[in-house]
């Protein structure tokens, strides 16, 4: 399941599968081959093996309110794969004493450090069971993103 899967065009593995639901509010029209837009009360009647939540929690207001409906949602072999940018404005910083200015605001409303993801989780009864820190570049262009992997406490 993708929650927040947009069209499906940045699903993780959908070359490898016939069919994958996507949670989304944005009622994209057109989806990607292999994807189904699938209401939550549906998804409540389904086993998923793997959850993705990309790109979703610096953009709403209540992230614990997010991971918590995610949570309703796994079982004892779920995975939850998260995404969020780690923000320059965060990464610069030395241990929150020494603010960067952030030049160009955009729709994120949360910026999140793996501290502040790790307490989020930990407090949804989540154990993260891996961690990494990707660079990608495009052109001139740097940006960061941090990646989860959790179960189920």
């Amino acid at each position: 399941m993708i929650w927040g899967g947009d069209t499906g065009k940045n699903t993780p593995y959908k070359t490898r599968n016939k069919l994958f639901h996507i949670y989304d509010i944005s009622n994209k029209r057109e989806l990607i081959t292999g994807a189904k837009k699938i209401a939550i009360e549906d998804a409540i009647d389904t086993d998923y093996d793997l959850i993705v939540c990309s790109n979703v929690l610096e953009h709403v207001p209540y992230p614990a309110d997010i991971i918590s409906s995610i949570k309703a949602l796994m079982h004892a072999d779920s995975v939850l794969y998260i995404e969020v940018p780690l923000e320059d404005i965060v990464r610069s910083c030395d241990s929150g004493t020494k603010l960067v200015k952030k030049r160009h605001w955009h729709e994120h409303i949360n910026f999140f450090s793996e501290s502040s993801i790790r307490a989020l989780l930990s407090n949804r009864g989540l154990e993260v069971i891996d961690f990494k820190v990707l660079q990608a570049n495009a052109g001139s262009n740097t940006s960061w993103q941090q990646l989860f992997a959790c179960k189920l406490s």
